[in-house]
């Protein structure tokens, strides 16, 4: 009689597990991803936001050393009117980072 080949074979306990802990890394990096890619685009967002900040900053120190006071104020009540005007329907100022509002 030829003799058979001896066949290995796994439990089906076992084979389940391991797709189990393979489905479960998977679904981990999944979520690793997202994590990083939010924190990547609040990173962005927030430069944006500084360079906005920096930009009108700039504007005001400039207008407060050539005029002085008085100015400050027309500045600040013109840059708000030109905010509201730009302004979406969420309130939030959409426009370039670093663009002079004159």
């Amino acid at each position: 009689m030829l003799g058979r080949t001896a066949q290995i074979e796994v439990p089906r306990r076992a084979v389940v597990c391991q797709l189990l802990f393979t489905l479960a890394s998977i679904v981990w990096l999944n979520f690793s991803f997202l994590f990083v890619h939010s924190s990547i685009l609040n990173s962005r967002a927030e430069k944006e936001f500084l360079s906005y900040l920096e930009v009108a900053t700039q504007t005001a120190v400039l207008d407060y050393l050539q005029d002085g006071e008085d100015s400050l104020q027309k500045l600040v009540s013109f840059r708000l009117a030109c905010m509201t005007d730009f302004a979406g329907p969420s309130g939030v100022v959409s426009g370039r980072p670093g663009a002079v509002i004159t």
